[in-house]
């Protein structure tokens, strides 16, 4: 079984509909969940307790699962779901004993990106949902957190995760790929990808440029519009009526620079906290598993 466990925010929307769904040589049991079953499954493995984990009774519904779906026949079996790893979930070495219980040699893969921008786009991306904290507040309360296992920040130590990951399955069976690498050289993220996979690499580059990543970025005045609407009229604008009213606000937003500083603002003091958090585990990382990060900008390269 291979494994697409993380990280958030590295285009996991574009890789899971467009790649991992549609791959003549995947066969693909992961998120977007078609038995609604499997949503459960990958809950218990990565998310539950000791006493919700029972290993002979996940292993018989994987088995089922996998039969009703119409088998591997062949081709490379793969989940693919971030909230596999991170603050959702148990502690990183147990997850990797449970896998390994489950599926005796699984493969994984994991892409990571450069804290700072991870956590903008994360940020930015959260700031749009219904009862979200503002921008200053989920930063702070990330920071604030940031040396627990329930801080998105303490998962973005990179070098400490995949180490962990590669003593428990082997270097052999672990891929760390920078989501950089697929933004600015497409064709060696293919490659590199369905080398390890054993997949068609001119179909794997084909469905990874084919249409929009999904969940992109959002730009900084409906940043600075939801951020602003999050503080003062959080209960204010639902349905079709709400969603136009923000279309209309956000470009007066962009239009006149309003609470754009705020975000700059943000987006600095977050900058310069991963350079200080990371800077030197970042150097341990791209010399431990021989990754050129520093020509990606990452934090204290």
């Amino acid at each position: 079984m291979y494994l697409h466990v993380g990280f958030q925010r590295t285009s996991t929307s574009k890789h899971q509909r467009d790649l991992f769904l549609h791959h003549k040589d995947i066969a693909y049991f992961g998120k977007p969940y078609k038995p609604p079953v499997l949503l459960d499954l990958v809950y218990r493995i990565a998310g539950s307790d000791s006493s919700l984990y029972d290993l002979d009774a996940i292993r018989a519904a994987m088995i089922q699962v996998v039969e009703e779906m119409g088998g591997v026949s062949g081709r490379v079996p793969l989940i693919s779901d971030e909230s596999m790893l991170g603050y959702r979930c148990v502690d990183t070495p147990v997850f990797c004993r449970r896998l390994i219980d489950l599926f005796g040699d699984p493969k994984i893969i994991i892409v990571v990106r450069r804290q700072d921008e991870l956590l903008l786009s994360w940020l930015f991306h959260e700031i749009r949902k219904p009862n979200e904290k503002p921008l200053q507040e989920n930063l702070d309360l990330l920071v604030e957190e940031a040396h627990t296992h329930k801080s998105l920040l303490h998962h973005l130590d990179y070098g400490a995760v995949c180490r962990t990951f590669a003593e428990c399955v082997g270097n052999e069976n672990l891929l760390v790929i920078p989501y950089e690498l697929f933004k600015h050289d497409p064709n060696t993220y293919a490659r590199e990808l369905s080398k390890f996979m054993g997949i068609d690499r001119e179909e794997t580059l084909e469905r990874l440029s084919d249409g929009r990543i999904r969940n992109a970025r959002q730009p900084e005045n409906k940043v600075a519009y939801f951020d602003f609407k999050q503080r003062y009229l959080a209960n204010w604008g639902k349905g079709r009526f709400g969603r136009n009213v923000d279309l209309v606000l956000s470009k007066l937003f962009l239009l006149t620079g309003v609470n754009t500083r705020h975000v700059r603002d943000i987006e600095t003091r977050a900058r310069a906290f991963c350079r200080e958090r990371y800077a030197h585990s970042n150097r341990a990382f791209s010399d431990d598993f021989g990754l050129d990060l520093k020509s990606f900008g990452y934090p204290g390269l």
